[in-house]
């Protein structure tokens, strides 16, 4: 009887032990690469400067004037080569609004690029779903442009 217990109770254990090392396993295999994406992202959008966030600008317009309602089913365009090495994983395209996401999902990572009116912008970094922050904006009046209003976050801020 002690030898049969026994050998249950290596079982149960050795279950145990499979089953929550599986599920560390798949928690690393499914957590980790978010996090390496929210990272890059966040990252990439703290050390964004003016003229940086003016070529983000000016690509967004390229994508706003070509914008067609409809024109892909999910409103999602392909990715340039020199935005994939920048980890960028989709391009969102709205009537007035485009997302350079970096993770996306449950949660999400981007730089949305917003057109108030006219030729005035709003740059926004969404560095999760709950944290984001206006890092530029642009607001046109007789030709005066006014910028920037907000500036990114310093590495020494939390995430």
């Amino acid at each position: 009887m002690k030898r049969i217990a026994k050998i249950i109770l290596g079982a149960v254990g050795l279950t145990v032990v499979v089953g929550v090392g599986s599920l560390v396993l798949f928690a690393w295999w499914f957590v980790h690469p978010v996090v390496v994406q929210t990272r890059a992202g966040r990252t990439y959008m703290n050390s964004l400067n003016e003229k940086d966030i003016q070529q983000w600008v000016d690509r967004s317009k390229l994508y706003l004037i070509n914008y067609v309602p409809r024109a892909h089913p999910t409103n999602s365009v392909p990715i340039p080569p020199e935005l994939k090495a920048l980890k960028i994983v989709r391009i969102y395209v709205w009537k007035d609004t485009v997302w350079y996401l970096w993770v996306g999902g449950l949660d999400h990572t981007a730089l949305e690029v917003k057109r108030l009116h006219d030729d005035a912008f709003e740059v926004t970094a969404i560095y999760s779903d709950e944290e984001s922050k206006v890092i530029w904006r642009t607001e046109s009046s007789n030709n005066i442009i006014r910028l920037p209003l907000v500036t990114p976050p310093t590495n020494g801020e939390s995430s």
